[in-house]
């Protein structure tokens, strides 16, 4: 590809595309893009590691007490756990405009050059900025009403949907 005869800074790392989570490929399918590679000198081997936000993982029994504490407070009430799949909201993610360069592909078939510019699944420093942002909305949901429900009718907290009826 002529365009990386002119700009040398690109590290280019494997992409294939994979079944999703077991369905047609078809129909759901992604990039994965891998940064473990190669193997020794890879993006993951160079990252600092001391640099990246570790995330901070809530355990089951913080669910279960916030479920608890969901039903003591509204008795007979039903409350519900919301699950959903994040990934497209997690593109929002950004990586820093100097470092976009270290998360290139080559579609050589296509005769493409693909720069990451969201923060991509499969790099180290990746469950780190996903919590910030996830912290960050969990935050604002847990603190704020909207103006459709002042009385706190659907009120989020870390994941959890709690109807009260």
């Amino acid at each position: 590809m002529d365009l990386l005869d002119q700009w040398p800074e690109i590290v280019i790392s494997p992409l294939e595309v994979v079944d999703k989570g077991g369905e047609n490929i078809n129909s759901a399918e992604r990039t994965n893009h891998d940064l473990s590679y190669p193997e020794g000198s890879s993006i993951n081997d160079y990252t600092d590691q001391d640099s990246i936000t570790r995330p901070d993982y809530s355990h089951g029994d913080a669910v279960a007490t916030e479920i608890i504490r969901a039903k003591h407070q509204h008795p007979g009430s039903e409350v519900n756990i919301m699950a959903g799949d994040v990934a497209s909201a997690f593109r929002n993610v950004s990586i820093h405009s100097k470092g976009v360069y270290l998360f290139a592909g080559l579609s050589e078939e296509d005769n493409e050059l693909v720069i990451e510019v969201s923060v991509p699944f499969g790099w180290t420093g990746s469950p780190g900025s996903y919590e910030i942002v996830g912290s960050a909305i969990s935050y604002v949901h847990g603190n704020h009403t909207n103006e459709l429900y002042l009385s706190g009718f659907f009120n989020y907290c870390n994941g959890l949907i709690q109807r009260v009826t």
